[in-house]
């Protein structure tokens, strides 16, 4: 009766695990498990199939955080040539009297800075694509 019991919460803890989406040959052995009766059986296998459906969920947390991280970057990168997209802008318009040396290197930096924002919106929308 005591371990039925115990079993009882680690059941509930498949189930919960159930919801998320498996390497297919940990699902594929996980599922044989439950349908053979074999998870009560060999208590060892059955830990075994856990730890790595644990494993299989902390390596997808990983690579979500990881791409979170980056995101994050990004937008902080944007941020960052908007502000220096502006002041060129700026200064472009204000020195209208400037050689025209000048004007051509602030065009090619904005350019440069319109170059790095595609980039990088680019990127933004592959992550948000994985």
């Amino acid at each position: 009766m005591e371990k039925e019991e115990e079993e009882c919460p680690s059941s509930s803890e498949e189930e919960v695990e159930e919801d998320m989406p498996l390497d297919s040959d940990v699902e594929a052995l996980l599922t044989l498990a439950k349908t053979s009766g074999t998870m009560n059986n060999y208590p060892t296998w059955r830990r075994t199939l856990l730890r790595r459906v644990k494993e299989e969920q902390m390596k997808r947390f990983r690579k979500a955080q990881a791409i979170q991280r980056r995101l994050h970057e990004i937008e902080a990168a944007l941020r960052e040539l908007e502000a220096e997209g502006v002041k060129l802008e700026l200064a472009l318009r204000r020195q209208s009297s400037s050689p025209e040396e000048q004007k051509v290197l602030w065009v090619g930096q904005l350019l440069q800075l319109v170059q790095k924002k595609n980039s990088l919106v680019a990127e933004e929308a592959e992550l948000m694509i994985t």
